[in-house]
């Protein structure tokens, strides 16, 4: 990127913007119902209670649960509220990960239409400002595993990003079978796999039971096409596929960063259970490939959508007897996800044909 004036000039602007309305949302309203479980899960820890033991409402690794200590430590101490701490904190983060966007789309050179795309992203500012979820440190760790070229990091940097948010299994898993031969990646997975459960033992026996029920067994909603399977049918239908992905992306010949998108655009249209908060990995992924800018504002817009229509509900702008659209609005920007998965894959497999054609017509 040339860093003539107009250019600086405009970065400044997309950054102010970016991070002016997040912030806005972060001190000036609560969040919804996962903000509320923060605060709980931060009044057990204080008081030295076991979080899966005495709540069901905390369904993640105990990483994250370490975060929610910290900020509120910082809350208390600078007498502000959690809240805004909380979405600071992962404002920062995000930001972060925009500018890795840029760098990994612009190929180590800085991309600005990249990071305003992901910056500026309705959707994403919407789940950071207000949400308040962490997909963005999983992501963090994802994208920097992608930054660097060193195979040893890479793979440690995709464990970690599980560790936080066990959401990111199957992109990691995308980046073992790149980076690794099939035995090795099988084994980097469980080792994974055994430190993740390990990482429950401190709070065992007597979290043992909400550890299963709130965390390996949870689902966001019954949402997505395998609910007409039955629940063990449609799960192993799910993960068999998202297993098999990555082989079929490297017999495209498809890059690593195309390849993690295509594997976040299945996952979030085909699993089982699905949250509003787990179109982020859509959004940040295909945003890493400059030619699909289209389609990844688009799909952010869709999920702004949402989330306002649910920020008008909390307000009592809107009656609550509308609650029930919306829930609905959730289904355009998965419906938008599952076009934006079949165009990009039909386009792959043309061009993957025409490659194909031209070499045999290069051999005679």
């Amino acid at each position: 990127m040339n860093w003539n004036r107009r250019r600086f000039s405009t970065f400044l602007l997309v950054l102010g913007v970016g991070l002016a309305v997040r912030l806005i949302l972060a001190w000036g309203l609560y969040g919804n119902y996962d903000m509320s479980s923060y605060d709980l899960v931060t009044e057990i820890l204080h008081q030295g209670g076991n979080v899966y033991a005495e709540t069901t409402r905390y369904n993640y690794s105990p990483l994250w649960m370490g975060v929610l200590a910290i900020t509120s430590a910082s809350a208390n101490w600078l007498s502000l509220p959690h809240h805004a701490v909380l979405r600071a904190f992962l404002t920062c983060v995000d930001l972060a990960n925009a500018i890795l966007i840029a760098l990994i789309a612009g190929n180590r050179q800085f991309r600005l239409k990249s990071f305003a795309l992901y910056w500026l992203n309705p959707g994403v500012i919407l789940i950071i400002g207000y949400h308040g979820q962490f997909e963005c440190l999983a992501l963090f760790f994802l994208l920097l595993a992608l930054w660097t070229r060193n195979t040893a990091t890479s793979v440690f940097l995709g464990g970690v990003a599980v560790l936080v948010k066990h959401i990111i299994l199957f992109n990691a898993w995308v980046l073992f079978v790149y980076h690794l031969n099939f035995r090795r990646a099988i084994i980097a997975s469980l080792i994974l796999g055994l430190i993740f459960v390990l990482s429950f033992v401190p709070f065992l026996p007597e979290g043992a039971e909400g550890v299963l029920r709130n965390v390996f067994l949870y689902r966001a909603s019954d949402f997505g096409p395998f609910q007409v399977f039955g629940s063990a049918v449609g799960l192993s239908l799910f993960l068999g596929l998202m297993i098999l992905a990555p082989f079929v992306w490297r017999r495209m010949a498809l890059n690593l960063a195309t390849s993690l998108a295509l594997t976040a655009l299945l996952q979030v249209t085909l699993m089982p259970g699905l949250g509003a908060q787990y179109f982020m990995l859509s959004i940040a992924l295909t945003s890493l490939i400059p030619a699909w800018w289209k389609w990844t504002l688009t799909l952010g817009l869709f999920l702004g959508l949402h989330y306002l229509l649910e920020m008008l509900l909390a307000a009592e702008l809107i009656s609550n007897q509308l609650w029930y659209l919306v829930q609905m609005s959730l289904f355009l920007p998965w419906i938008f996800n599952g076009i934006f998965l079949v165009v990009v894959l039909w386009s792959a497999v043309r061009r993957r044909q025409n490659y194909l054609l031209l070499a045999n017509q290069g051999l005679r």
